[in-house]
């Protein structure tokens, strides 16, 4: 596949899956107000960006794996957050002055290693995989 329409794909998965969320997130606030026809507009729209949309361009790009190779993924992806990323921006926010952010990150960074632990148990314990820690 050529670079640029790799980088298309990726630029696409990445919008589809952000508008799947975004859905996902005006469903609930509907739901909080009561307003059960928006919210279910909401969710069969976000349903057709993530089940239709998303998979699609993942499939294209070769993004979903057997289920062990995605809980691999899905292990490091979560482990990254939790020892880099989140740190990192909570060291960033700390430094102008952001404390209420910081503290977001670093709260962030513990659920990620929560979801790490729930990860790689199943890899280890289902599949009989050894990994990353």
């Amino acid at each position: 596949m050529h670079p640029m329409t790799r980088a298309n794909l990726e630029a696409a998965l990445a919008g589809e899956a952000l508008a799947a969320l975004r859905y996902r997130l005006y469903a609930d606030r509907a739901d909080d107000e009561g307003l059960d026809e928006i919210e279910a507009l909401f969710e069969e729209i976000g349903r057709v960006e993530r089940r239709d949309h998303a998979r699609r361009i993942a499939g294209a790009l070769g993004v979903i794996g057997s289920s062990r190779d995605n809980l691999a993924a899905a292990l490091d992806g979560e482990l990254t957050e939790h020892h880099r990323l989140y740190p990192s921006f909570a060291a960033q926010a700390r430094r102008v002055g952001d404390v209420e952010a910081a503290a977001l990150f670093e709260e962030l960074a513990r659920d990620e290693d929560v979801h790490a632990e729930r990860l790689r148990a199943t890899l280890e314990q289902r599949l009989g995989v050894p990994a990353a820690r």
